[in-house]
């Protein structure tokens, strides 16, 4: 019988854990929730790689932000011809700002890259002087753009973590979110009346229901580029996948297994407000809790702590006393600053017996931090 059990136990399926992410070919890639831009999900987040037509969420961003939706857009007499897709502008052509947009982000056209670049800096070389500029401020520190349309070009790299940036402020403009979410569309234009229907090139939004977005990318350089978003139980998520030989696969198994794994849930401030922490020379420890409602996602079996500074008496009412520590399986972790619900006077007789000296002493020491963990359980 021993004999027959032991191998059972050898022959029972290994099953795989549930919660690990899957298998990602791509050099890189990212998973972040769009609301918090917290990272989910990461491979060489920082390796410098060339992002094809990603690059297109920038340029279509800088000309959201710079030109109103319906300002008129005229194609140059003389326009350069560019490789990859096109519009098949015809010179002297005139496009409203979406629908220039439109063509941009849907059919990926690299000659809308150049008209709009030309349109709001006045030439391609000063946008992309923007575009690098904008890419600064919204906090890519890996990122050096060198044309509006992502073509080849040994300079012209980024990352998945600074794309997942540039595609997060984009979908803050709601104007974005609704063309990106589109899978086919029809667009206004002066002359070329022959190609005004516009089908994007975004599969993925056929595939999945839940997908709203962004953005396809191809060079034999760069390899498969995708910039994708899917919304899913009140949470949206944004991947970036750079260098794959299947960007799209790789975007929805990644997807699927953040929105399975991850979930968005509301931590009312009533029910994390009563934690207590020892202060010294106070007249009782103080009570506190998290500041407001706060919003986080987390994965399963998600553990609390709290973890409170060493305080010293007196304590105001409103302080920042310690933190609020989630941990979840995986290891991912939240911190929430835990805050004094009222305030802890000194107490009488520690001010009778102490000189100014030793009050002062102790005010400078009042902030050392000092962690006192109290695990409980999270509450479903």
């Amino acid at each position: 019988m021993g004999t027959w059990m032991g191998l059972g136990l050898l022959l029972a399926p290994i099953i795989a854990d549930p919660s690990a992410p899957p298998m990602i070919g791509a050099k890189s890639a990212i998973l972040i929730d769009e609301v918090s831009g917290k990272v989910l999900y990461s491979k060489e987040p920082d390796m410098r790689c060339y992002p094809a037509s990603t690059t297109k969420v920038m340029t279509a961003m800088l000309l959201l932000e710079r030109c109103r939706p319906e300002e008129k857009i005229k194609v140059p007499k003389k326009l350069e011809f560019i490789d990859g897709a096109s519009l098949n502008l015809k010179p002297g052509e005139v496009f409203t700002a979406t629908n220039l947009i439109r063509g941009i982000l849907w059919r990926s056209a690299n000659d809308a890259c150049e008209v709009a670049a030309t349109h709001v800096a006045g030439s391609v070389t000063k946008f992309v002087d923007l575009m690098n500029s904008r890419a600064k401020a919204i906090g890519c520190t890996n990122t050096t753009f060198t044309n509006p349309h992502g073509l080849p070009d040994e300079k012209h790299m980024t990352t998945v973590h600074d794309l997942s940036l540039i595609a997060r402020q984009g979908m803050k403009d709601p104007e974005f979110r609704a063309i990106v979410a589109q899978r086919k569309g029809k667009i206004s234009r002066s002359i070329n009346q022959a190609d005004t229907t516009i089908i994007s090139k975004n599969k993925v939004l056929d595939l999945d229901p839940t997908a709203d977005g962004i953005k396809t990318g191809y060079t034999r350089a760069a390899r498969g580029c995708y910039i994708g978003s899917a919304s899913r139980n009140g949470s949206r998520f944004i991947s970036v996948i750079l260098g794959s030989e299947d960007s799209l696969g790789e975007h929805m198994a990644l997807m699927d297994w953040g929105h399975a794994v991850f979930q968005s849930r509301v931590l009312k401030q009533d029910e994390y407000s009563d934690y207590r922490g020892e202060v010294h020379q106070g007249n009782g420890p103080v009570r506190a809790g998290i500041a407001r409602d706060t919003r986080v996602v987390m994965g399963p079996d998600v553990q609390a702590s709290t973890s409170f500074y060493e305080l010293t008496a007196p304590v105001s009412k409103g302080m920042v006393v310690g933190e609020l520590v989630l941990t979840d399986a995986a290891g991912t972790e939240e911190r929430l600053p835990l805050v004094a619900h009222e305030s802890v006077p000194l107490r009488e007789s520690s001010l009778s017996t102490m000189g100014l000296a030793g009050f002062a002493m102790l005010s400078l020491l009042a902030m050392r931090r000092k962690r006192i963990r109290m695990t409980r359980a999270w509450e479903a």
